[in-house]
């Protein structure tokens, strides 16, 4: 378990005591801390919750340069001056297109070209009437879609059922009549001809600001979905725990024309940590807040899953697995032989007593 160092206290049983009696669902239950829910932030000191949010970051990944110098060459304001430069080659003159090497510049190209026929109409935030089908077919799914179409991940759209949250809700089930179906989320991210789960999507109609009551539950649905996809990749890993302290699982929370970007950890113990990026918008008038934020964190979650993927493959082609012996030539039972690094598994969550939702972030 997790030893704060600031204080000594053991995080996973500050949890278990507060939450085992909550009345009411909440991230606490599957032992998910969130930076922004003040009711768990209310059972540490503020040098404890720092620590807790502080301790074996993962570094964000890095946009490559001639990504980010192409998105400011597109986030000017003015629609005449965009239009001229957006029906401009972006690549150099007399350099051939290349799918490995240009894709992700293609990407950002499309996604503007994509947007700009919604910027030279009125402000389409305005229009309350608009449903969350349009903001999903009009703007989300081109934008978020194309960005993994060169990966191993495929985006699946559509109420998707999760195969992790469904793999833990049967795990205790199994001579029951009916196998019991796993959340659903509007897009769910998996590995590519695998059930491997590395992320998912909430999508919403209305923005009603970061304490909207649709805001919160897609949030913590999506939290949890998470946390079913980081015990799916640790069993994947065979439970060694120098993989699973690098590994994330993504999610992307997005209402009318907002945006956020979230990932999950398992820092230490047995705790699930979740991590916000900033609230980005697809403005309704040219790139006022620019684009350039929006793309700018999909490709990041896009670089944060891939790299998740390869840590998975990374331990799954270890050949050290295939060693059979000690180095006294002895054999090795194969229960030994997977103590030889730590192996760690995450605990059973609290059943939640009720689908009772409190707004307490």
């Amino acid at each position: 378990m997790w030893t704060l160092k600031s204080s000594g206290r053991i995080v996973e049983k500050v949890i278990y005591k507060y939450a085992q009696n909550l009345p009411y669902e909440s991230y606490l239950h599957s032992f998910i801390i969130n930076e922004v829910d003040k009711e768990a932030e209310s059972l540490f000191q503020k040098e404890e919750w720092e620590e807790i949010f502080s301790f074996n970051l993962q570094k964000v990944p890095k946009i490559d340069k001639s990504l980010t110098d192409l998105m400011k060459n597109y986030s000017i304001t003015d629609l005449s001056s965009f239009q001229k430069i957006i029906f401009e080659p972006f690549l150099p003159a007399d350099t051939l297109y290349s799918n490995k090497e240009h894709f992700d510049l293609n990407y950002i190209h499309l996604a503007y070209s994509i947007i700009h026929t919604l910027w030279e109409n009125e402000d389409f935030t305005l229009d309350s009437s608009r449903l969350e089908g349009w903001y999903q077919h009009n703007i989300w799914c081109p934008i978020i879609d194309p960005a993994f179409r060169n990966s191993k991940i495929n985006l699946v759209r559509g109420e998707g059922m999760s195969t992790a949250s469904s793999d833990r809700k049967n795990n205790k089930s199994c001579n029951a009549d009916r196998k019991k179906i796993g959340r659903k989320g509007d897009g769910i991210f998996r590995l590519k001809g695998d059930r491997l789960e590395i992320g998912g999507i909430e999508a919403g109609r209305k923005w009603e600001g970061k304490n909207g009551r649709k805001y919160l539950r897609d949030s913590l649905k999506l939290s949890k979905m998470l946390r079913d996809m980081l015990v799916q990749l640790i069993k994947e890993c065979n439970g060694d725990e120098q993989i699973i302290r690098k590994l994330q699982t993504v999610g992307m929370l997005h209402s009318a024309n907002r945006f956020q970007l979230l990932t999950m950890d398992i820092p230490n113990g047995y705790i699930c940590r979740i991590k916000r990026f900033d609230i980005q918008e697809v403005a309704g008038q040219i790139n006022n807040p620019p684009l350039a934020f929006v793309i700018k964190d999909i490709l990041r979650a896009k670089a944060i899953m891939t790299r998740t993927l390869e840590l998975v493959q990374e331990k799954k082609s270890n050949l050290d697995d295939l060693d059979d012996f000690d180095d006294d030539g002895k054999e090795v039972i194969r229960s030994e032989q997977c103590t030889t690094h730590q192996a760690i598994t995450l605990s059973e969550t609290h059943k939640t007593p009720s689908r009772i939702f409190k707004q307490s972030l």
